[in-house]
């Protein structure tokens, strides 16, 4: 496992803890619509790839092709989230917990925000 995969899980477990949330996986199936206070990505393009929230200098674990993570993060502030596969961003947006997001990535690579 390379040095930067390493750290990156780290922080993602950090991420889990300091949030107080919990890394729930789900099955290879198509992912539920989006439900307040959870933040989901599935890697559904045929690659690996993991969420990064710049603001806190943290990440998810990587997630692998063909599976999910959901992450319950509550509260009213709103997250700047970049998608990234193999350490190069795809881009992101901005998780409101109020509002929850589903985040999947595609073939190409990129990703869809719903």
């Amino acid at each position: 496992m390379k040095q930067s995969t390493k750290r990156r899980a780290g922080r993602g477990l950090v991420l889990v803890a300091t949030l107080g949330a919990a890394l729930v996986t789900a099955t290879v199936g198509t992912a539920a619509a989006a439900t307040p206070g959870q933040f989901t990505l599935c890697s559904k393009g045929g690659y690996d790839s993991y969420a990064a929230f710049p603001d806190s200098n943290s990440s998810t674990v990587i997630v692998p092709d063909g599976q999910c993570i959901t992450l319950g993060i509550s509260g009213t502030e709103r997250y700047e989230i970049r998608i990234a596969s193999n350490d190069e961003s795809m881009g992101g947006g901005t998780y409101d917990p109020r509002e929850g997001v589903t985040v999947t990535t595609v073939e190409g690579p990129g990703f869809v925000w719903s």
